[in-house]
């Protein structure tokens, strides 16, 4: 340490002074931290007030956002009326009671999912969709009836024995322009005043008819039940109508199946076994224990029920499935009848024989099925049942009786114009399936005569107006007085397109309508086409080919509407007994009915209306 004198001053500059004056070096080094430790001290400062600044702007976002987040939409917001209309549909389609809206637990989901949705009450969504949604939705359906030139319905009634509520439904069915098939529910209508009687039935229909703009003129058809208040309803109209195809099978099973008392007894008997497996839950865990001892299929025994088609069929069938548990069943309890061996034949044999009965029934009441395929599916189930061994005692008798019935109930359906065009209309079956030589020349007729009578140009003859079809119930080809004593055959057809001018005067000693024989070229060309499989679909091949036939385009897009049973509007029904379950039965009749027009007709449009 130096010994020199340092000032006794207390501040640090004498000994600054002192070091610069006699230790230079030391005084560097001094000099050199200081700079470093105010360096430091600046960074230190600017990254303290950074850190500062950042903090309060994120306080100012964080709070800025909380705000935004829990700020309600107004109810006129775009997003809001999405919500709305998505929640509408969701009643209608899932069908939800309107309360649903206020539900606890539902109420939580949205206010979590999007706090910012003004969630609405129970009494605004019954008026957004009985109102709101449901206009819209109509505007739509309006559109695409307008773009059918012909239409054909379905109608049947049901009623709620909880409720009291009688519902009369009416479906429309179309084809658009590009042969697309189209089934529009119209209405589902209360039906609570008075008797269901043919008057009340008419006064109903003409209504809704009205109500949607639909001139009777343009009904090609309507499908209905055989019941004589819906027979002389509709008649009462003037709309050509006709019987359910699936109903009058069963009526052809019915009555063959009460034929023989030897088949009465063994189906009463079945229906006992069915009916104690159904209301005893003990005899059914018992045979599900001996299916699993017998190491079968643990099949439920189906009960026969009037109002199912075919439940006869399905029940002896299930009941012969089980055969082996239930004799021992049977063996070990007095509360099921065993059947005999017999009886066991019996059951198999008739099964064997209503095979062919369910199968056209299923087929006839699949969605895109038109009365094209009445004839041919008639006449093979016809020569299925004919090569049954009729001399078979167990069931000559009812074999005999089911032929009867359906001569009975079927066989004038060749005759019927509108069943006798679908037939030739569709591709895939022609003429084959006539078996009146004459009938194909009187189709062959008919449209020449529903195109001929329109007011056709020939250079825009491609696209004629639709044909028409005559209203009248009665009307067949053998008895029409608007068609002409002589056939127009396919050899005629042929040879007058072939042969020179000279031979077409011989036909009627005049120069025939040039757009006659357009006309009649199309059909003899169609005719001449090869047929297509049975499982092509007949509308996406006019489709394809509607340039090639064009004057024919639209008699197939007339013809192959038609629907052969009734089954759209029991398909309505199956809804309305969800409408009218018990959280729902309290529902207002009209609210009902417009939420099934919604349910159908919103997948309908695919969302887009």
């Amino acid at each position: 340490m130096s010994k020199a004198h340092i000032s006794e001053a207390r501040t640090t500059s004498a000994m600054r002074n002192h070091l610069e004056a006699k230790h230079k070096n030391e005084y560097e080094e001094l000099k050199k931290r200081e700079h470093e430790k105010q360096d430091a001290a600046k960074i230190n400062s600017l990254a303290s007030s950074s850190r500062q600044c950042t903090k309060t702007d994120l306080k100012q976002m964080s709070l800025s956002d909380c705000v935004e987040k829990n700020k309600k939409w107004d109810n006129n917001n775009t997003k809001s009326l999405v919500l709305d209309n998505l929640i509408g549909e969701m009643i209608a389609l899932e069908d939800l009671p309107f309360s649903f809206v206020e539900c606890l637990g539902f109420v939580r989901l949205i206010n979590q999912v999007c706090p910012s949705y003004n969630l609405k009450s129970r009494q605004y969504f019954t008026s957004f969709i009985c109102e709101k949604l449901y206009g819209k939705v109509k505007d739509k359906i309006l559109e695409l009836i307008k773009s059918f030139e012909k239409l054909a319905l379905t109608t049947d009634i049901w009623s709620d024995s909880c409720s009291g509520v009688s519902l009369i439904s009416f479906t429309c069915h179309g084809i658009t322009n590009n042969f697309e098939r189209k089934m529009i529910i119209l209405k589902a209508e209360v039906f609570n005043d008075g008797r269901h009687t043919g008057e009340n039935i008419a006064a109903k229909l003409e209504t809704m008819l009205s109500s949607w703009g639909i001139p009777k003129e343009n009904v090609l058809c309507i499908v209905r039940d055989g019941g004589t208040n819906m027979k002389k309803g509709i008649s009462l109209l003037s709309i050509k109508n006709i019987d359910c195809l699936s109903h009058q099978i069963q009526l052809v099973v019915k009555e063959g199946l009460k034929s023989q008392e030897s088949i009465i007894a063994a189906i009463n008997k079945c229906k006992k076994i069915a009916t104690n497996f159904h209301h005893s839950n003990v005899a059914q865990d018992e045979l599900v224990n001996l299916q699993e001892k017998l190491n079968q299929p643990k099949l439920k025994i189906i009960q026969e029920c009037v109002t199912r088609w075919n439940s006869t069929f399905y029940m002896l069938e299930r009941i012969l499935k089980n055969k082996d548990s239930l004799c021992l069943y049977a063996s070990t309890s007095n509360k099921i009848s065993q059947l005999t061996s017999e009886e066991w034949i019996l059951v198999e044999k008739l099964i064997t024989l209503l095979q062919p009965f369910e199968e056209i029934t299923r087929e006839l009441s699949a969605a895109n099925v038109s009365i094209s395929s009445v004839i041919p599916l008639l006449a093979t189930l016809e020569k299925v049942i004919d090569e049954y061994n009729a001399s078979d005692e167990c069931i000559r008798n009812t074999i005999l009786v089911l032929k009867q019935e359906m001569r009975h109930r079927f066989s004038h359906l060749e005759n019927d114009i509108l069943f006798a065009t679908a037939t030739f209309i569709d591709p895939r079956y022609k003429t084959k399936f006539f078996k009146n030589p004459s009938t194909k020349d009187q189709v062959m007729k008919n449209i020449l005569d529903s195109l001929g009578d329109e007011d056709l140009s020939l250079p825009s003859c491609s696209k004629p107006k639709r044909p028409k079809i005559r209203n009248q119930d009665n009307e067949n080809l053998g008895s029409s007085t608007s068609l002409s004593e002589k056939s127009v055959t396919l050899k005629e057809t042929m040879k007058m397109m072939m042969d020179s001018s000279e031979s077409e005067e011989e036909l009627d000693n005049d120069i025939p309508n040039p757009l006659e024989v357009l006309i009649k070229k199309n059909i003899n060309e169609y005719v001449l086409d090869k047929r297509i499989e049975n499982e092509e679909d007949p509308l996406l091949w006019w489709k394809v080919n509607s340039n090639k036939y064009g004057i024919l385009s639209p008699v197939a897009r007339e013809y192959l509407v038609t629907p052969p049973t009734s089954v759209p509007s029991e398909r309505v029904f199956s809804g309305a007994g969800l409408l009218y379950t018990p959280h729902l039965n309290r529902l207002h009749g009209e609210r009902a009915s417009k939420l099934l027009f919604l349910k159908f007709n919103i997948p309908l449009l695919q969302f887009n209306y």
